[in-house]
Protein backbone atom coordinates (compact mmCIF):
# COMPACT_ATOMS: atom_id res chain seq x y z
CA UNK A 1 0.00 0.00 0.00
CA UNK A 2 2.05 3.45 -1.35
CA UNK A 3 0.90 6.41 1.45
CA UNK A 4 3.29 8.39 -0.97
CA UNK A 5 0.45 11.28 -0.09
CA UNK A 6 1.28 11.30 3.46
CA UNK A 7 1.18 15.31 3.75
CA UNK A 8 1.28 16.94 7.25
CA UNK A 9 -0.92 20.11 8.09
CA UNK A 10 -4.13 18.52 6.62
CA UNK A 11 -7.63 19.99 7.53
CA UNK A 12 -10.28 17.95 9.17
CA UNK A 13 -13.92 18.58 10.10
CA UNK A 14 -14.94 15.89 12.65
CA UNK A 15 -18.82 15.34 13.68
CA UNK A 16 -19.18 14.13 16.76
CA UNK A 17 -15.92 14.99 18.27
CA UNK A 18 -16.67 14.94 21.76
CA UNK A 19 -16.48 10.75 22.36
CA UNK A 20 -16.16 7.47 20.71
CA UNK A 21 -14.30 7.41 17.10
CA UNK A 22 -14.60 11.25 16.70
CA UNK A 23 -12.76 11.88 20.00
CA UNK A 24 -10.20 9.14 19.38
CA UNK A 25 -9.46 10.91 15.48
CA UNK A 26 -9.26 13.98 16.87
CA UNK A 27 -6.52 13.57 18.88
CA UNK A 28 -4.81 11.28 16.39
CA UNK A 29 -5.57 14.43 14.02
CA UNK A 30 -3.80 16.61 16.73
CA UNK A 31 -0.54 14.37 17.58
CA UNK A 32 0.16 13.98 13.92
CA UNK A 33 0.57 17.43 13.55
CA UNK A 34 -2.81 18.31 11.21
CA UNK A 35 -5.32 20.89 11.82
CA UNK A 36 -8.61 20.15 13.26
CA UNK A 37 -12.19 21.81 13.12
CA UNK A 38 -14.01 19.53 16.21
CA UNK A 39 -17.71 19.53 16.11
CA UNK A 40 -20.26 18.36 18.78
CA UNK A 41 -23.89 19.37 20.28
CA UNK A 42 -22.44 20.94 23.37
CA UNK A 43 -18.97 22.83 22.84
CA UNK A 44 -18.05 22.49 26.67
CA UNK A 45 -17.26 18.64 25.77
CA UNK A 46 -15.04 19.68 23.48
CA UNK A 47 -13.05 22.68 24.95
CA UNK A 48 -9.74 20.25 25.97
CA UNK A 49 -9.09 20.00 22.32
CA UNK A 50 -9.40 23.51 21.87
CA UNK A 51 -6.85 23.98 25.10
CA UNK A 52 -4.53 21.81 23.29
CA UNK A 53 -3.68 24.38 20.55
CA UNK A 54 -6.10 26.77 20.09
CA UNK A 55 -3.95 28.13 17.20
CA UNK A 56 -4.72 24.33 14.96
CA UNK A 57 -8.12 23.90 16.51
CA UNK A 58 -11.27 25.49 16.06
CA UNK A 59 -14.42 24.21 17.99
CA UNK A 60 -18.08 24.80 16.39
CA UNK A 61 -21.26 23.80 18.01
CA UNK A 62 -23.20 21.47 15.41
CA UNK A 63 -25.95 19.44 15.48
CA UNK A 64 -26.15 17.27 12.24
CA UNK A 65 -29.91 16.96 12.01
CA UNK A 66 -30.01 20.61 10.98
CA UNK A 67 -28.96 21.08 7.32
CA UNK A 68 -28.37 24.47 7.72
CA UNK A 69 -26.30 24.44 10.86
CA UNK A 70 -24.89 22.43 8.60
CA UNK A 71 -23.68 24.53 5.92
CA UNK A 72 -22.70 27.45 8.17
CA UNK A 73 -20.25 24.74 10.05
CA UNK A 74 -18.41 24.01 6.66
CA UNK A 75 -17.99 27.74 5.79
CA UNK A 76 -17.23 28.71 9.34
CA UNK A 77 -14.14 25.93 8.77
CA UNK A 78 -13.29 27.25 5.15
CA UNK A 79 -13.49 31.09 6.51
CA UNK A 80 -10.84 30.18 9.49
CA UNK A 81 -8.81 27.44 7.94
CA UNK A 82 -8.95 28.61 4.23
CA UNK A 83 -9.49 24.95 3.25
CA UNK A 84 -10.81 21.80 4.19
CA UNK A 85 -9.34 18.16 3.44
CA UNK A 86 -10.94 15.42 5.15
CA UNK A 87 -14.36 15.03 6.22
CA UNK A 88 -15.27 12.55 9.29
CA UNK A 89 -19.07 12.06 8.89
CA UNK A 90 -18.98 10.20 12.64
CA UNK A 91 -21.77 11.98 14.49
CA UNK A 92 -25.00 9.21 15.27
CA UNK A 93 -25.79 6.79 18.30
CA UNK A 94 -27.78 3.23 18.37
CA UNK A 95 -30.93 2.80 19.65
CA UNK A 96 -31.60 -1.11 20.56
CA UNK A 97 -34.74 -2.52 20.55
CA UNK A 98 -37.01 -4.77 18.34
CA UNK A 99 -38.45 -3.19 15.07
CA UNK A 100 -41.82 -3.14 16.56
CA UNK A 101 -40.48 -2.34 20.21
CA UNK A 102 -39.56 1.30 18.86
CA UNK A 103 -42.07 4.28 18.21
CA UNK A 104 -42.45 6.80 15.55
CA UNK A 105 -40.20 9.71 16.84
CA UNK A 106 -37.35 6.94 17.81
CA UNK A 107 -37.24 5.74 14.39
CA UNK A 108 -37.38 9.32 12.92
CA UNK A 109 -34.10 10.24 15.34
CA UNK A 110 -32.50 7.03 14.63
CA UNK A 111 -32.79 8.11 10.77
CA UNK A 112 -32.24 11.96 11.03
CA UNK A 113 -29.07 11.67 13.09
CA UNK A 114 -27.40 8.26 11.31
CA UNK A 115 -28.45 8.90 7.80
CA UNK A 116 -29.77 12.18 7.40
CA UNK A 117 -27.02 13.71 9.21
CA UNK A 118 -24.47 12.20 7.29
CA UNK A 119 -26.00 13.58 4.27
CA UNK A 120 -26.69 17.11 5.54
CA UNK A 121 -22.51 17.48 6.14
CA UNK A 122 -21.35 15.55 2.92
CA UNK A 123 -23.75 18.21 1.02
CA UNK A 124 -22.67 21.09 2.74
CA UNK A 125 -19.08 20.02 2.14
CA UNK A 126 -19.40 19.35 -1.38
CA UNK A 127 -19.36 22.66 -2.99
CA UNK A 128 -16.41 23.80 -0.98
CA UNK A 129 -14.32 20.25 -2.09
CA UNK A 130 -15.75 20.74 -5.57
CA UNK A 131 -13.75 23.95 -5.95
CA UNK A 132 -11.04 22.97 -4.75
CA UNK A 133 -10.67 19.97 -6.70
CA UNK A 134 -9.59 17.81 -3.77
CA UNK A 135 -10.75 16.45 -0.23
CA UNK A 136 -12.08 12.93 1.21
CA UNK A 137 -14.91 12.00 2.85
CA UNK A 138 -14.89 9.15 5.56
CA UNK A 139 -18.24 8.12 6.07
CA UNK A 140 -18.61 6.13 9.43
CA UNK A 141 -20.75 3.26 8.61
CA UNK A 142 -20.83 -0.17 11.18
CA UNK A 143 -20.28 -3.85 10.82
CA UNK A 144 -24.31 -3.47 10.96
CA UNK A 145 -24.18 -1.93 7.64
CA UNK A 146 -23.24 -5.03 5.86
CA UNK A 147 -24.97 -7.66 8.48
CA UNK A 148 -27.62 -7.23 10.05
CA UNK A 149 -28.60 -7.89 13.84
CA UNK A 150 -31.85 -8.60 15.25
CA UNK A 151 -32.60 -5.77 18.05
CA UNK A 152 -31.08 -3.04 15.84
CA UNK A 153 -32.66 -2.91 13.10
CA UNK A 154 -33.34 0.87 12.92
CA UNK A 155 -29.87 1.10 13.52
CA UNK A 156 -29.40 -1.16 10.40
CA UNK A 157 -31.36 0.68 8.47
CA UNK A 158 -29.66 3.61 9.08
CA UNK A 159 -26.12 1.86 8.22
CA UNK A 160 -27.51 0.53 5.05
CA UNK A 161 -28.12 4.09 4.17
CA UNK A 162 -24.84 5.24 4.26
CA UNK A 163 -23.42 2.58 2.16
CA UNK A 164 -25.61 3.26 -0.55
CA UNK A 165 -25.57 7.05 -0.45
CA UNK A 166 -21.74 6.73 -0.03
CA UNK A 167 -20.95 4.30 -2.65
CA UNK A 168 -22.92 6.73 -5.00
CA UNK A 169 -21.62 9.65 -3.81
CA UNK A 170 -17.89 7.77 -4.64
CA UNK A 171 -18.37 7.18 -8.42
CA UNK A 172 -19.98 10.86 -8.32
CA UNK A 173 -17.48 12.61 -7.61
CA UNK A 174 -14.05 10.58 -8.47
CA UNK A 175 -13.64 12.75 -11.45
CA UNK A 176 -13.50 15.85 -9.43
CA UNK A 177 -10.75 14.35 -7.43
CA UNK A 178 -12.76 14.13 -4.11
CA UNK A 179 -12.36 10.76 -2.50
CA UNK A 180 -15.17 8.54 -0.08
CA UNK A 181 -13.82 6.06 2.22
CA UNK A 182 -16.47 4.12 4.12
CA UNK A 183 -15.58 2.95 7.68
CA UNK A 184 -16.83 -0.47 8.87
CA UNK A 185 -16.24 -1.43 12.44
CA UNK A 186 -16.98 -4.35 14.69
CA UNK A 187 -17.49 -3.88 18.55
CA UNK A 188 -14.79 -1.17 19.74
CA UNK A 189 -14.13 0.23 23.44
CA UNK A 190 -16.26 3.39 23.09
CA UNK A 191 -19.11 4.81 24.65
CA UNK A 192 -21.70 3.68 22.11
CA UNK A 193 -23.12 0.76 24.49
CA UNK A 194 -23.39 3.22 27.68
CA UNK A 195 -26.44 4.96 29.30
CA UNK A 196 -25.65 8.27 27.85
CA UNK A 197 -24.94 6.98 24.20
CA UNK A 198 -27.55 4.05 23.05
CA UNK A 199 -30.77 3.97 24.02
CA UNK A 200 -32.95 0.83 25.23
CA UNK A 201 -36.34 -0.40 23.65
CA UNK A 202 -38.39 -1.38 26.43
CA UNK A 203 -39.20 -5.07 25.67
CA UNK A 204 -42.01 -6.92 24.58
CA UNK A 205 -41.58 -10.51 25.89
CA UNK A 206 -42.20 -12.22 22.44
CA UNK A 207 -39.20 -11.14 20.75
CA UNK A 208 -37.05 -12.86 23.51
CA UNK A 209 -36.04 -15.62 21.82
CA UNK A 210 -34.55 -13.36 18.70
CA UNK A 211 -33.98 -9.34 20.40
CA UNK A 212 -33.30 -10.78 24.15
CA UNK A 213 -30.52 -12.77 23.09
CA UNK A 214 -29.01 -9.26 21.32
CA UNK A 215 -29.75 -7.70 24.45
CA UNK A 216 -27.96 -9.64 26.75
CA UNK A 217 -25.10 -10.03 24.50
CA UNK A 218 -24.49 -6.55 23.24
CA UNK A 219 -24.59 -5.77 27.50
CA UNK A 220 -22.51 -8.38 28.35
CA UNK A 221 -19.84 -6.94 25.71
CA UNK A 222 -19.87 -3.57 27.00
CA UNK A 223 -16.90 -2.27 28.16
CA UNK A 224 -14.73 -5.89 26.74
CA UNK A 225 -15.12 -5.00 23.03
CA UNK A 226 -12.37 -5.99 21.32
CA UNK A 227 -11.37 -2.70 19.07
CA UNK A 228 -9.22 -0.20 20.26
CA UNK A 229 -10.30 3.46 19.58
CA UNK A 230 -7.02 4.53 19.14
CA UNK A 231 -5.67 2.41 16.81
CA UNK A 232 -9.11 2.61 14.88
CA UNK A 233 -8.10 6.67 14.60
CA UNK A 234 -4.57 5.69 12.89
CA UNK A 235 -6.01 3.31 10.60
CA UNK A 236 -8.37 5.23 9.16
CA UNK A 237 -5.35 7.77 8.89
CA UNK A 238 -3.37 5.81 6.80
CA UNK A 239 -5.69 4.84 4.71
CA UNK A 240 -6.72 8.80 4.31
CA UNK A 241 -2.85 8.79 3.53
CA UNK A 242 -3.28 5.98 1.05
CA UNK A 243 -2.87 7.22 -3.09
CA UNK A 244 -5.40 4.33 -3.43
CA UNK A 245 -7.59 4.75 -0.77
CA UNK A 246 -10.16 2.15 -0.06
CA UNK A 247 -13.64 2.55 -0.87
CA UNK A 248 -14.80 0.52 2.27
CA UNK A 249 -12.52 0.08 5.79
CA UNK A 250 -12.87 -2.78 8.15
CA UNK A 251 -12.21 -2.61 11.40
CA UNK A 252 -11.55 -5.37 13.52
CA UNK A 253 -10.89 -8.89 13.38
CA UNK A 254 -15.12 -9.69 14.40
CA UNK A 255 -15.98 -7.11 12.01
CA UNK A 256 -13.73 -9.09 9.34
CA UNK A 257 -14.71 -12.01 10.23
CA UNK A 258 -18.27 -10.91 9.60
CA UNK A 259 -18.16 -9.69 6.60
CA UNK A 260 -16.37 -12.31 5.01
CA UNK A 261 -18.69 -14.93 6.16
CA UNK A 262 -21.70 -12.53 4.75
CA UNK A 263 -20.14 -11.87 1.60
CA UNK A 264 -19.72 -15.64 1.37
CA UNK A 265 -22.87 -16.14 2.12
CA UNK A 266 -24.57 -14.31 0.13
CA UNK A 267 -22.11 -15.48 -3.09
CA UNK A 268 -23.72 -18.45 -2.55
CA UNK A 269 -27.39 -17.45 -2.09
CA UNK A 270 -27.12 -15.62 -5.54
CA UNK A 271 -25.51 -18.49 -7.30
CA UNK A 272 -27.58 -21.02 -5.70
CA UNK A 273 -30.82 -18.91 -7.50
CA UNK A 274 -29.24 -17.16 -10.28
CA UNK A 275 -31.33 -19.31 -12.85
CA UNK A 276 -34.54 -18.28 -10.99
CA UNK A 277 -33.25 -14.76 -11.09
CA UNK A 278 -32.19 -14.59 -14.73
CA UNK A 279 -34.88 -15.92 -16.28
CA UNK A 280 -36.97 -13.04 -15.67
CA UNK A 281 -35.27 -11.20 -18.64
CA UNK A 282 -36.88 -10.94 -21.89
CA UNK A 283 -34.94 -14.20 -24.08
CA UNK A 284 -31.55 -12.94 -25.56
CA UNK A 285 -31.52 -14.66 -28.99
CA UNK A 286 -34.41 -17.67 -28.05
CA UNK A 287 -32.42 -20.00 -26.97
CA UNK A 288 -33.45 -20.43 -23.83
CA UNK A 289 -37.48 -21.26 -26.18
CA UNK A 290 -35.28 -23.72 -28.21
CA UNK A 291 -34.05 -25.86 -24.91
CA UNK A 292 -37.87 -25.30 -23.68
CA UNK A 293 -39.55 -27.03 -26.85
CA UNK A 294 -36.89 -29.67 -26.49
CA UNK A 295 -38.30 -30.65 -22.90
CA UNK A 296 -42.01 -29.87 -24.21
CA UNK A 297 -41.39 -33.01 -27.15
CA UNK A 298 -39.88 -34.94 -24.28
CA UNK A 299 -42.56 -34.81 -21.80
CA UNK A 300 -45.36 -35.77 -24.53
CA UNK A 301 -43.42 -38.08 -26.59
CA UNK A 302 -43.13 -35.98 -29.54
CA UNK A 303 -39.51 -37.98 -30.74
CA UNK A 304 -38.93 -36.69 -34.21
CA UNK A 305 -40.33 -33.20 -33.00
CA UNK A 306 -37.52 -33.41 -30.18
CA UNK A 307 -34.71 -34.51 -32.25
CA UNK A 308 -35.04 -32.22 -35.09
CA UNK A 309 -34.24 -29.02 -32.35
CA UNK A 310 -30.77 -30.86 -31.97
CA UNK A 311 -27.24 -30.86 -34.09
CA UNK A 312 -26.50 -34.21 -36.55
CA UNK A 313 -23.75 -34.34 -34.55
CA UNK A 314 -25.18 -33.39 -30.95
CA UNK A 315 -23.65 -35.26 -27.81
CA UNK A 316 -24.79 -36.11 -24.60
CA UNK A 317 -21.40 -37.43 -22.45
CA UNK A 318 -23.12 -38.25 -19.08
CA UNK A 319 -26.42 -39.90 -20.13
CA UNK A 320 -27.56 -42.45 -17.20
CA UNK A 321 -25.48 -44.86 -16.09
CA UNK A 322 -22.42 -43.18 -17.52
CA UNK A 323 -23.39 -43.66 -21.05
CA UNK A 324 -22.87 -41.66 -24.34
CA UNK A 325 -25.05 -40.60 -26.72
CA UNK A 326 -23.77 -38.66 -29.86
CA UNK A 327 -25.79 -37.75 -33.26
CA UNK A 328 -29.61 -37.78 -33.52
CA UNK A 329 -29.53 -41.24 -34.01
CA UNK A 330 -28.61 -42.75 -30.73
CA UNK A 331 -30.86 -39.74 -29.15
CA UNK A 332 -33.37 -41.25 -31.03
CA UNK A 333 -32.90 -44.73 -29.10
CA UNK A 334 -32.16 -43.63 -26.34
CA UNK A 335 -35.43 -41.90 -25.98
CA UNK A 336 -37.33 -44.96 -27.24
CA UNK A 337 -35.51 -46.87 -24.50
CA UNK A 338 -36.63 -44.66 -22.12
CA UNK A 339 -40.07 -44.23 -23.52
CA UNK A 340 -40.95 -48.02 -23.16
CA UNK A 341 -39.26 -49.18 -19.86
CA UNK A 342 -40.29 -46.11 -17.24
CA UNK A 343 -42.47 -43.20 -17.22
CA UNK A 344 -39.71 -40.16 -17.39
CA UNK A 345 -41.07 -36.35 -16.79
CA UNK A 346 -38.93 -33.11 -16.86
CA UNK A 347 -40.22 -29.98 -14.85
CA UNK A 348 -38.31 -26.95 -15.50
CA UNK A 349 -37.62 -24.96 -12.62
CA UNK A 350 -35.58 -22.01 -13.78
CA UNK A 351 -33.77 -21.50 -17.02
CA UNK A 352 -31.29 -18.76 -18.60
CA UNK A 353 -28.83 -17.84 -20.72
CA UNK A 354 -25.38 -18.06 -18.91
CA UNK A 355 -23.42 -17.46 -21.68
CA UNK A 356 -22.66 -16.88 -25.56
CA UNK A 357 -24.29 -20.58 -26.74
CA UNK A 358 -24.77 -21.77 -23.27
CA UNK A 359 -28.16 -21.99 -21.39
CA UNK A 360 -28.51 -23.67 -18.22
CA UNK A 361 -31.46 -25.36 -16.63
CA UNK A 362 -32.51 -26.58 -12.96
CA UNK A 363 -35.11 -28.79 -13.52
CA UNK A 364 -37.00 -31.68 -11.45
CA UNK A 365 -37.15 -35.32 -13.00
CA UNK A 366 -39.38 -37.81 -11.82
CA UNK A 367 -39.50 -41.09 -12.93
CA UNK A 368 -42.24 -43.53 -12.64
CA UNK A 369 -42.64 -46.93 -13.62
CA UNK A 370 -44.58 -47.80 -16.22
CA UNK A 371 -47.02 -48.82 -13.34
CA UNK A 372 -47.18 -45.74 -11.96
CA UNK A 373 -44.99 -46.80 -9.78
CA UNK A 374 -42.02 -43.30 -8.61
CA UNK A 375 -38.98 -44.90 -9.57
CA UNK A 376 -37.17 -41.87 -9.00
CA UNK A 377 -37.32 -37.91 -8.22
CA UNK A 378 -33.87 -36.13 -8.69
CA UNK A 379 -33.06 -32.42 -8.82
CA UNK A 380 -30.54 -31.84 -11.39
CA UNK A 381 -28.98 -28.82 -13.43
CA UNK A 382 -28.61 -29.49 -17.40
CA UNK A 383 -26.03 -27.34 -19.38
CA UNK A 384 -26.56 -26.65 -23.18
CA UNK A 385 -24.53 -25.83 -25.81
CA UNK A 386 -26.22 -24.40 -28.46
CA UNK A 387 -24.84 -23.84 -32.46
CA UNK A 388 -26.55 -22.72 -35.05
CA UNK A 389 -29.80 -22.69 -33.35
CA UNK A 390 -30.05 -26.53 -32.83
CA UNK A 391 -28.82 -28.45 -29.27
CA UNK A 392 -25.00 -28.76 -29.80
CA UNK A 393 -24.35 -30.56 -26.47
CA UNK A 394 -26.06 -31.35 -23.33
CA UNK A 395 -24.45 -32.40 -19.74
CA UNK A 396 -26.32 -33.36 -16.42
CA UNK A 397 -24.90 -32.52 -13.16
CA UNK A 398 -26.89 -33.02 -10.16
CA UNK A 399 -27.84 -29.96 -7.61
Amino acid sequence: MSTSNDRRDRVWFVTGASSGFGRALSEAVLDRGDRLIATARDPEAIKDLVERDPRRVLALQLDVTDAEAARVALADAMLHFGRVDVVFNNAGYGHVGAIEELGDEELRRQLDVNLLGVINVTRAALPHLRRQRCGHLVQMSSLNGVEALPGAGYYAASKFGVEGFSETLAAEVEHLGIKVTIVEPGPFRTRFLEPGSARWAKPIPDYAASVGKSRETLREMDGRQPGDPARAARAIIQAVQADAPPLRLVLGRMALEHVRARLDARRKELDAWALLGAAADFPANGHEELVLKAYDAFNEREIEAGVALMDPEVDWPNVPKGGFVHGQDQVRAHWREQFGQADPRIEVAAIAQTGEGRVEASVRQIVRGLDGAELSDDRLLHVFTIANDHIRRMEVKSR
